[in-house]
């Protein structure tokens, strides 16, 4: 059975929907190179647009690039007219909308309902696009699979129609055996991974930072955030007071951001919202203690292997920072817990129970 993949997403800048994608991709890949997955099973190939940034290595899942334009007008114009009548497998919550009409053999990774629950940080286009595709998507594709069951639920709640094919699949971490840490020389450091994005709540992260400061703390704070084209700011404003204690980076390596994991003091998570949340997990695979939102998905990711605190509440939130600090011993205590924790969510069994589900959708079993 050939199944096509939407490449779109190796035209993206990277967040944690393009980090799914690839690395989903890549487990397939593997899986064919194991000899688990046959092209007698499912035979997969990626159309992707001709602006291709990310190069992946794959030795058994072909990429092809097609027409000349870009975006969504490649995804909505050019796609749809070379599928034919096969499979379309979505990573990145959209999809072409003549499939969805007229071919109907779609299956799309919706990662959360972001562009509802906090509009005012998307650009005004994009949050109308989604509010009308992603309605189309949940009632027409063929399946929908998303990232963790409290997703599902605030889903099926929006949209009760989608209750009987949408499934659950969570997402991985890092394939540490395959990464080599780089040498990071900062020491002390707080790690925020994320977008500029009102969900996230980098606001509050800094605020708990000049909490820390005023404390007199020894400790910084370094912000990995993509410069994601869809939310309003790309740039965070920083107060003067704490401008010299947070250091920004835009894009990393995977290499990078395993080493940056790997040497932090601890890895903070304040996010307001999220379908699940790869950072976290990445972070404890790579022996990094978490503190994180007390968040139903992110308690469903990280159960007990995080410290929780209110992301409404810069104050709880520097708390936490202050009890690790004082408390080697717990910190010591979630590192196990988060290493343990890690190995349960591979992606390997991500890329295995997304197979299944192609098996139950398509083969009807």
């Amino acid at each position: 059975m050939e199944i096509v993949i939407n490449g779109r997403f190796l035209t993206q800048k990277i967040t944690g929907v393009q980090r799914y994608a690839q690395w989903l991709v890549k487990e397939l890949d593997q899986l064919y190179e194991k000899g688990e997955l046959t092209k007698n099973r499912f035979h997969f190939k990626i159309l992707a647009p001709k602006n291709v940034i990310h190069h992946l290595e794959l030795k058994h899942i072909p990429i092809k690039k097609i027409g000349f334009l870009k975006g969504h007008f490649w995804e909505q114009l050019v796609l749809p007219f070379y599928l034919k009548n096969r499979i379309l497998f979505c990573l990145g919550n959209t999809a072409p909308l003549l499939t969805l009409f007229f071919n109907k053999k779609v299956i799309v990774t919706v990662h959360d309902l972001g562009f509802k629950y906090f509009p005012q940080n998307y650009r005004f286009l994009f949050r109308t696009f989604y509010s009308i595709i992603i309605p189309l998507i949940l009632r027409y594709a063929w399946a929908i699979i998303t990232v963790s069951q409290s997703e599902k639920k605030k889903i099926i709640k929006k949209y009760h129609f989608v209750k009987e094919k949408i499934f659950v699949i969570p997402q991985g971490g890092f394939r540490n055996e395959e990464l080599k840490a780089l040498d990071i020389k900062e020491k002390n450091y707080l790690l925020y991974v994320g977008s500029l994005s009102k969900k996230k709540n980098f606001d509050g992260f800094l605020s708990a930072l000049e909490i820390i400061v005023k404390k007199k703390l020894p400790l910084k704070a370094i912000a990995i955030i993509p410069q994601a084209d869809v939310f309003e700011k790309v740039s965070p404003d920083l107060k003067p007071e704490i401008k010299e204690r947070v250091k920004i980076i835009h894009q990393v390596s995977d290499e990078e951001l395993f080493g940056y994991y790997k040497n932090a003091f601890l890895f903070v998570f304040p996010s307001f919202h999220e379908g699940a949340g790869i950072p976290p997990i990445e972070a404890m695979g790579c022996g990094c203690p978490v503190i994180c939102s007390d968040i139903p998905s992110l308690r469903e990711r990280c159960g007990e292997a995080a410290l929780y605190f209110n992301p409404y509440s810069p104050e709880d939130i520097a708390q936490k920072i202050i009890l690790l600090w004082e408390n080697e011993e717990l910190r010591k205590s979630l590192i196990e817990k988060g290493l343990k924790r890690a190995k349960i969510f591979s992606w390997e069994n991500t890329a295995k129970a997304t197979l299944k589900v192609l098996e139950k959708v398509i083969y009807k079993k």
